[in-house]
């Protein structure tokens, strides 16, 4: 069960890593990391074109995988938002560029004030899915 702090904005305030993560801070593409280059590409975009994203903090070195609510195409980077999400406790969503050549990009936590309406879990064959994609979960 996914749980939530009361506070939400004091927990996004003085948790460590949530501190950090509210400034922009370095993220990469890492899954299929020993496929080449070019493969690898090609799969961040087929993830994309599904709404799905996985993200890498490089100061953390947390993995999170982020569907997403937004995203745009410009010049040759994703701009992109992701869905409401708990993190440590707080509802959060991130946004962010991500560079289709380098798949590295700059992103950030936004604290959210409404948690959604409408909850979304992964299922058990979601996470199976991911595991299969080489995420860590």
């Amino acid at each position: 069960m996914r749980r939530v702090v009361a506070d939400q904005t004091a927990n996004f305030q003085s948790d460590h890593f949530l501190a950090q993560l509210a400034h922009f801070s370095e993220a990469k593409f890492t899954l299929f990391e020993h496929a080449p280059i070019g493969e690898r590409r090609q799969r961040f975009r087929n993830l994309v074109q599904q709404q799905k994203m996985t993200l890498t903090f490089s100061r953390t070195g947390i993995t999170i995988p982020i569907q997403l609510e937004f995203s745009e195409e410009l010049q040759n980077e994703l701009n992109f938002r992701s869905l409401p999400l708990i993190f440590n406790g707080v509802w959060v969503k991130i946004r962010g560029a991500i560079g289709f050549d380098t798949l590295e990009g700059r992103v950030q936590f936004e604290k959210i004030d409404e948690p959604p309406e409408e909850l979304e879990f992964l299922s058990d064959s979601q996470l199976q899915q991911l595991r299969s994609q080489g995420l860590p979960i």
